[in-house]
């Protein structure tokens, strides 16, 4: 005789060493990806004048702005880990909607901060869209990496099969 029922089983995703690591290393090539990819489809796709894109440059573009953007966003990525995981220590959820807002939130001032720190927190008026860019950048950044984080941390419901 087969019993059907409904039991929780943890997707396999994100232990927490696991996902330490992915907000650690992930923000700098999302960062890149966020800021090149738009740019390279927008001209190849909607720019009538724009010279033809070489998708092969824009690869190595990403490859080489990727490892270089270690150095600029190493700091600030560890510290977004640190500030997720302390959250997540006091009670927040990593599968929840609040968690992702947080990370959007906290990515968002990660990138005010690559480019505010360096300067010391003196933007000229001139340099503001560059403020822009890198905050939104970051908060694309972060909400990418809280709803991987999301889906990765969650419990789905499955069907097992028991023999009797």
């Amino acid at each position: 005789m087969h019993d059907d029922t409904l039991t929780k089983t943890p997707r396999r995703g994100f232990s927490r060493k696991k996902r330490i690591a992915w907000q650690v290393l992930a923000p700098a090539p999302l960062g890149v990806a966020v800021m090149v990819f738009p740019s390279a489809f927008w001209n190849a796709f909607f720019r009538a004048d724009a010279p033809q894109v070489d998708w092969l440059q824009v690869g190595l573009v990403f490859v080489i702005y990727a490892f270089a953007a270690y150095i600029i966003a190493g700091i600030p990525s560890v510290i977004f880990a640190v500030l997720m995981e302390w959250a997540f220590a006091l009670g927040l959820a990593p599968n929840s909607w609040v968690a992702v807002v947080l990370a959007g939130a906290l990515g968002a001032l990660a990138g005010v901060t690559m480019i505010a720190v360096p300067s010391g927190f003196v933007i000229p008026a001139g340099q503001i869209g560059i403020v822009a860019m890198f905050g939104t950048a970051g908060c694309c950044v972060g909400l990418i990496i809280g709803v991987v984080t999301k889906w990765k941390s969650r419990s789905v419901t499955l069907r097992a099969t028991a023999s009797s």
